[in-house]
């Protein structure tokens, strides 16, 4: 089988499973990340054998890249049951972390919104899914990689404490955010510098400071006001631009209450 043909089509597997609602697709789209991994460190040792074109030229064709990383990633979240939430969770955090040396590129706004995403679907609510929330969060930041997408898998994974801990001092008088150039630097294939809408239930509201609450109220009695907000669709959504393209799902959403601007 020519080696080009091999890893377009176990990408494609793995882009599928990412998109699918079958059990175990996590575990099983990692199997498949493997299995290029060990290809293109295979190809890399031959290479130090036989400096040859042919194998420098498989070296390329095998690398695995950052989206194929990020399609693992999204296919850890929303597990089809509690029982691979454990798993789920477990494989996000090796893939992170494996992308995350830079071998094969680092997270973009897109890696880092799908390990939000997990920790939303596979976590549940408390301080340990804030703690993995906000390091995630603090490292996008660090990386200048906080996109529109980013913003939105935030407010579904993050305590509304955590929110406004995180971005409440960038909240405007119109109820939006809006965050330092730098947050979103480096990001390629989403329009920078969007605004986002923040919204919290009453219960998470009574946990956050009297400030927060008010500014809170202040928000939530503008967006209803105005009509400038919207319900996201249950609809998939394409995100990113050329070879970091990814079809994303919307449907986790519709039961957060998330809200975006129009």
């Amino acid at each position: 089988m020519h080696s080009s043909y091999f890893f377009s089509k176990i990408v494609a597997v793995i882009h599928s499973w990412a998109r699918s609602s079958e059990k175990h697709r996590a575990r099983r789209a990692y199997q498949l990340l493997n299995v290029l991994t060990q290809r293109y460190n295979d190809a890399r040792n031959n290479y130090d054998i036989r400096k040859t074109k042919k194998n420098k030229k498989l070296i390329n064709i095998l690398k695995p890249n950052v989206k194929t990383f990020t399609s693992v990633l999204n296919a850890c979240a929303r597990p089809i049951d509690e029982s691979e939430k454990d798993n789920a969770f477990a494989v996000a955090q090796l893939t992170m972390a494996e992308l995350s040396v830079g071998t094969y590129g680092n997270p973009n706004f897109l890696s880092f919104a799908a390990y939000l995403a997990v920790c939303g679907t596979t976590l549940d609510a408390g301080s340990v899914r804030d703690a993995e929330v906000k390091k995630t969060f603090e490292h996008c930041i660090k990386a200048g990689q906080v996109g529109q997408i980013v913003l939105e898998k935030l407010h579904v994974a993050a305590s509304p404490a955590l929110l406004h801990q995180l971005i409440g001092a960038y909240l405007n008088d119109r109820g939006t955010v809006q965050i330092p150039p730098h947050w979103n630097a480096s990001t390629k294939g989403e329009r920078t510098g969007g605004n986002y809408s923040v919204q919290a239930d009453e219960e998470g509201v009574s946990k956050i400071s009297k400030l927060a609450q008010l500014r809170l109220q202040d928000v939530q009695k503008f967006g209803g006001k105005s009509g400038i907000i919207s319900s996201f669709d249950s609809s998939s959504t394409v995100v990113g631009d050329g070879e970091d393209e990814i079809l994303w799902s919307n449907d986790e959403f519709s039961s957060w209450g998330a809200t975006k601007i129009i």
